[in-house]
């Protein structure tokens, strides 16, 4: 998700994590998986900053898991 980059500034427009969602889209997946919490909670705010929560979900592996479970 970009790890402490989102200290380096309050720009949404230029956040390392909004560019991992769009790499993500660009692939054409509609779920991105991270085991990483702080991944989670930055990837999640990526994806509403750039309004892409009809497009794409983040969610844990342990989520994914419990599904087909």
């Amino acid at each position: 998700g970009g790890g402490r980059m989102w200290l380096e500034g309050t720009n949404t427009k230029v956040r390392l994590a909004n560019d991992r969602i769009q790499q993500a889209l660009e692939t054409g997946a509609n779920v991105l998986a991270t085991a990483c919490p702080f991944c989670f909670l930055t990837l999640s705010d990526a994806v509403i900053a750039t309004g892409n929560e009809e497009k794409i979900k983040v969610m844990d592996i342990l989520q994914i898991a419990n599904q087909v479970l």
